[in-house]
């Protein structure tokens, strides 16, 4: 299976995979105040989520939803 991945564009942690490449099987709820916005083509070996899950998800319901973790760090020079 090929997915399509899209970013909300009111929450930069929330994705959502489906097998069609518009973006038409998302619900607008979903990204509430935003739009999906197309990332990523990506094959069932190569994504970073369990694929079993999505595929069948996407099987149900067209959709597939999942979050990623965004971790920042500052760090600073060290002083001479």
């Amino acid at each position: 299976m090929t997915f399509y991945i899209f970013a909300c564009s009111k929450d930069r942690t929330l994705y959502g995979a489906t097998d069609e490449p518009t973006g038409a099987k998302l619900p607008k709820g979903a990204c509430p105040g935003g739009t999906w916005s197309p990332r990523k083509q990506l094959k069932e070996s190569r994504i970073g989520f369990s694929a079993t899950k999505a595929a069948a998800a996407i099987k149900k319901q067209g959709y597939y939803f999942f979050h990623v973790k965004i971790t920042t760090s500052i760090r600073t020079a060290p002083k001479p």
